[in-house]
Formats: structure tokens, C-alpha cells, sequence
């Protein structure tokens, strides 16, 4: 086997599940997670940065047309790339969580019209809809996701919040609309209704709900990436992602229409942890969880997708996908027994798990495949300079195993922990060449603060998973994962 021919022409994919959606089909593993979701089991996606909740997210819109013939329409409501379609409100925000409440219905009332009642009917009820959102300036010539949410939000600010002009008028006879002449009111109760020439924004619900049942449609308007758009303000993440839930909550009532949102879980925690009376009644739910075994089916389904590792190992993908035992050995065959030597060693295989998790016990495929890419490119290169210390069948030297794991290190705590957590930056870099383990006392004197103080700071390092708390011989000790130890340069051992 020639393995510098081998390694040059793999294909794994990339970490990031967006610039690898071309290859999603190839790559994607359907989760138990996915199986609730196209069950129309779970509403809502939690998942930590790099579990996989995106490739979720990409990968129902890939199957748009499939879901569409078991009578789901798919309704994309934020881009999957590029400009969010949310970069309004970013440069403008609302105030309130109660505005924002109103901006989603209205936004997702646009498109509920434009993937729905625009194309499936041509008659009275689709023309007083598309009166009403034409009036209203809610159809704008392009009809793009920014440009319809961008209108829904300049017409909730240019209005009172209760209420938007043009509505429709009812035949008291037939309950026919038979005129644009009212408002559209966003009320709870129901007082307002049909009185005074005015409608609720969710009779339109209905009416839509209806129109989906008679057509034996159902509509799901899927949402991800609220991550990374409201995360420069933390009082605009909170009211967008509250009037979410909200919106979420008060839509339940409808039986052909859901929301998929697609969260992190991190945020969730942050928005639940200053008091969310409503996150009880959210129990349409799933976090994305990943072991062992789902982990070592993820690499050899990207590396049996080359022919040219079909070949080399001259294997049957069928029996190799179908049978988890034949994905061991063909992992034992692809990589080295063990990275260290010895008996209480483990596995490589554990021993990349025990690498890549984080204080929370969180695995993220993001970072097992970013330590793929990084031994090839690695291996690639000694290769070209004639050093091979590679045994067997093995396309790894186990020495390039701990030489890769700094690059993932560096990436991980540059761009998502000091990235995400600026706050926690400076107390971090503190633990630069320290010992891995630490006492209050030794992590107080770390950070040049006092106990209690240093308290603080140690929950919340355990909360974005930089810290995991330990017990040794009945003393409380805090811990650095193996995953941030390289770009720390670490001290093995505890501080006392």
C-alpha cells in the first residue's frame, strides 16, 4: 500500500457542518435525535457548539422534497449560510421580548404565505391573505428571508404593538373576508377578534392551520444559527430567543404547524438560569448526545466513503456499515492499537474520546474530525520526508497523535472559548503552565483573588466546560480536560 497515495487522495469532510453540506449525505448519521425529529416527536434541538445540531438542521432541508411527499413542507426561516436573515433587529433591537413576539408571528405568517397558501390555492382565501400582507408592505419584489423579516420588524416598529393596519372585513351572512378595511391585532384574548373591522393575527393561524389540514399538509418552519447572530448582545439574545419560545407556546394550539428550533445548549442554560416561567411547558425536546460507539461509526462512515480505502482494505461497505464489530476492526486497522504504550493504556479509540471531551462530559464530533484532519496533514508530511513510522496496515504514527492534539487545542480555545467567552479570557490565560489539577486555595492564588471571589469564577469555568470538578482522597479538587492542556502547556499532576 502506497499509504502517501492513500492519505493524499482521503476525503473526510470538514469539522464545520455548513461548508461540508454539498457531502451531508454521504457524511450524515441519523441519529436517534433525527429519527424524533422526522417522526415529529421533538420540536426542539438542544445540542453543544460542534455536536452536530446544525448537519440535523442542513440535512432536513436537504430532504425537502422527501418530507414533502409524507405531507411535510419545510419552511426555512433563517438562511444556512451567509447573511442571517435576523441582521435587522442586530442593528436595531427591539426592546422587549413581547415586540419580538409579535415580529416572529408576523415573519412566520409571511412564510406560511409564501410557501404555502400562495402555491396550493387560488381562490378567495388566498387573495384576502395576500391582501392583507401586500397592503401592509409584507411582500416585498425579491422575497428574501432578510427582506421579509426585515419588513415584518420595521412594520411592528412603525405600529402600535397591539395592532397593524389592514385587516379584513366579514360577511356577518356567509363569514366570508369581503374587504380589506380593519386591523390585524395581536391581543391574547379573544375580545378583539372579529369587532370594529379588526382581526387577530391568529385567526389567520387558523385559517392557515385549516387550509393545511383540507390540503392533508403539515408545515414545520425550521430555525438554527441563533447562536451566532445574537451573540454580540446579551440583552437582545435574551428578549429574541424568549419571544421564540413564546411564539413556540402560543402556536402549540396548532395542529399542522410546528416550529424546529435548533438551539444551543448553552444558551438555553443561560436563558433558563435567570428564571423562564414557560421552559416547564417546553417538553417537545431532545439534546444531541454522542458516545463511543456513535462516535467510531462517524469516522469509519467518512473514511469507507473513499473508494480508495475500499480498495486498500479490500472491503464490503454493506457489511462494514451493517455491523459494528467489522467498524472495530477496520478502525484497528486504520489506526494504531494504542498511542502510548502499556498495559494500563487505553485504546486509541478511548484514548481520543478522553482527548476531545470537555469538562461537561460533552463529545463533539467537531473536534474528533478536526484531530483526523490534522494526523493526515501530519502524516502526509513526515511521509514526503521519507519518515514512516506507521506499523502494519496503520495510516497513523502513533507519534503524531499528541502533536495534533495541540492544533485542535489551540483551535478550540481560541475560537470558541475565548471567542464566546471573552469574559473568561483573561482568567484562563492565568492557568498557563499550572498544574491540571487545583484545590480553591491553588486556582485563588492562580487567579490572584481572593476565595470567594475565585469561587465565582470556578462555577462559571465549570459552566462553559473549561473546568470539571473532582474528588480526591475527600478534597475537592478542579481539573483541566486533556482537550485545553496542550495549548496551556499543563503541569501534569495536583497543585497540592
Amino acid at each position: 500500500m502506497d499509504k502517501q497515495s492513500v492519505l493524499q487522495k482521503i476525503k473526510i469532510g470538514s469539522r464545520v457542518a455548513e461548508d461540508e453540506k454539498d457531502l451531508l449525505a454521504k457524511y450524515f448519521i441519523e441519529t436517534n435525535e433525527y429519527k424524533r425529529l422526522l417522526e415529529d416527536d421533538v420540536d426542539i434541538v438542544y445540542g453543544a457548539k460542534g455536536t452536530g445540531k446544525s448537519a440535523l438542521y442542513l440535512n432536513i432541508i436537504k430532504n425537502k422534497k422527501d418530507l414533502l411527499n409524507n405531507g411535510i413542507i419545510v419552511i426555512q426561516a433563517e438562511n444556512a449560510q451567509g447573511a442571517s436573515a435576523f441582521k435587522s433587529v442586530v442593528e436595531d433591537p427591539p426592546t422587549s421580548e413581547s415586540t419580538f413576539r409579535n415580529i416572529w408571528k408576523l415573519y412566520f405568517l409571511v412564510l406560511l404565505y409564501e410557501n404555502f397558501v400562495s402555491h396550493y390555492f387560488l381562490n378567495k382565501h388566498r387573495n384576502y391573505i395576500r391582501q392583507i400582507l401586500y397592503d401592509s408592505k409584507l411582500l416585498t419584489k425579491n422575497r428574501t428571508l432578510v427582506e421579509f423579516f426585515s419588513d415584518a420588524y420595521r412594520y411592528i416598529k412603525n405600529n402600535t404593538l397591539s395592532s397593524i393596519e389592514a385587516g379584513i372585513k366579514v360577511d356577518p351572512n356567509t363569514g366570508v373576508p369581503s374587504g380589506i378595511t380593519g386591523k390585524i391585532t395581536f391581543s391574547d384574548t379573544n375580545a378583539d377578534r372579529l369587532i370594529n373591522d379588526s382581526v387577530n393575527i391568529d385567526t389567520l393561524f387558523e385559517l392557515i392551520d385549516n387550509l393545511l389540514s383540507k390540503k392533508k399538509k403539515r408545515a414545520w418552519i425550521i430555525l438554527d444559527r441563533l447562536d451566532s447572530v445574537f451573540e454580540e448582545n446579551d440583552v437582545l439574545e435574551d428578549n429574541a430567543i424568549r419571544g421564540l419560545f413564546k411564539t413556540y407556546l402560543d402556536m402549540r394550539r396548532y395542529k399542522n404547524i410546528r416550529e424546529k428550533i435548533f438551539l444551543r445548549t448553552d444558551i438555553w442554560n443561560k436563558i433558563t438560569k435567570k428564571g423562564f416561567r414557560e421552559a416547564s411547558h417546553i417538553t417537545r425536546g431532545s439534546t444531541i448526545t454522542w458516545t463511543e460507539q456513535s462516535i467510531l461509526n462517524l469516522i469509519i462512515k467518512r473514511f469507507i466513503e473513499n473508494e480508495i480505502i475500499v480498495d486498500e482494505y479490500k472491503l464490503n461497505k454493506v457489511e462494514v456499515v451493517s455491523d459494528y464489530k467489522n467498524q472495530e476492526k477496520l478502525f484497528n486497522r486504520i489506526f494504531p492499537e494504542q498511542v502510548e504504550r502499556g498495559e494500563k493504556k487505553p485504546i486509541t479509540m478511548k484514548w481520543i474520546i478522553a482527548r476531545t471531551i470537555d469538562a461537561n462530559g460533552i463529545i463533539a464530533p467537531r473536534e474528533i474530525i478536526h484531530l483526523i484532519i490534522e494526523l493526515i496533514d501530519l502524516q502526509i508530511s513526515n511521509l514526503k520526508m521519507g519518515k514512516d513510522g506507521t506499523e502494519a496496515e496503520n495510516l497513523f504514527d502513533r507519534s503524531l497523535f499528541k502533536t495534533a492534539l495541540e492544533n485542535v487545542s489551540k483551535v478550540k480555545i481560541e475560537q470558541t472559548l475565548f471567542a464566546e467567552y471573552s469574559d473568561m479570557k483573561e482568567y484562563i490565560q492565568k492557568f498557563s503552565e499550572q498544574r491540571a489539577t487545583n484545590s480553591v486555595m491553588s486556582v485563588s492564588r492562580i487567579l490572584g483573588k481572593d476565595e470567594n471571589y475565585s469561587l465565582e469564577i470556578i462555577n462559571r469555568l465549570q459552566e462553559i466546560g473549561f473546568l470539571a470538578k473532582k474528588e480526591i482522597n475527600n478534597k475537592t479538587f478542579y481539573d483541566i480536560p486533556f482537550l485545553f492542556r496542550p495549548y496551556l502547556r499543563s503541569i501534569q499532576g495536583t497543585s497540592e
